[in-house]
């Protein structure tokens, strides 16, 4: 005997129209979730120290756990400010342990020579910092706006205990998604 399935024309029942809308809706909630919160670590950016690299108000993702610090890396850290309460600064790593980094003005020499990675400078060449040879627990950092930037050359090396992620990409506002070298 053979057996016909048969097949019903005509709308589906609501129901199973809104079970197969609302699985890859949940699905991608629980991504987003997971992307933004337990993968990488959300950000965001205050002020213009950063730019050119990073604009006041853009959001970004930073790794988790990130303690091998690279020059040119834009790294998140903890720094107490002057009133010793702890805030997180974004800034770009220019000299690792064992570097020896010297800074006038705007400019930072790093091993003799001056640091490729140089955002805006406003000329100004009075001594700030240095020169200091870096031990294997301490970074510089530096903005990229240097004029703007409270950096290392105020507050000196940065311990590589305190550094808590790595930026690596622009997610807000949309017209400026990019990943962040």
């Amino acid at each position: 005997m053979t057996r016909y399935r048969s097949f019903r024309l005509g709308p589906e029942p609501e129901g199973s129209r809104k079970a197969w809308l609302l699985f890859p809706l949940l699905g991608l909630f629980v991504a987003t979730v997971l992307l933004f919160f337990v993968v990488f670590r959300p950000g965001a950016v205050e002020g213009s120290s950063m730019e050119p690299a990073l604009h006041a108000q853009e959001r970004f993702l930073g790794t988790r756990d990130y303690s091998a610090p690279s020059r040119g890396d834009v790294v998140v850290f903890d720094v107490r400010d002057p009133d010793d309460r702890s805030v997180q600064l974004v800034k770009r790593v220019v000299a690792i342990p064992g570097d020896t980094v010297y800074a006038e003005g705007d400019a930072v020499w790093v091993n003799g020579e001056r640091d490729p990675t140089h955002g805006v400078d406003s000329g100004e060449r009075e001594p700030v910092f240095g020169p200091l040879t870096l031990d294997g627990e301490h970074v510089f950092v530096a903005g990229d706006n240097r004029p703007l930037a409270l950096d290392s050359r105020r507050f000196g090396p940065v311990p590589r205990a305190s550094i808590r992620s790595r930026v690596i990409a622009v997610f807000w506002p949309p017209h400026r998604v990019r990943l962040v070298r």
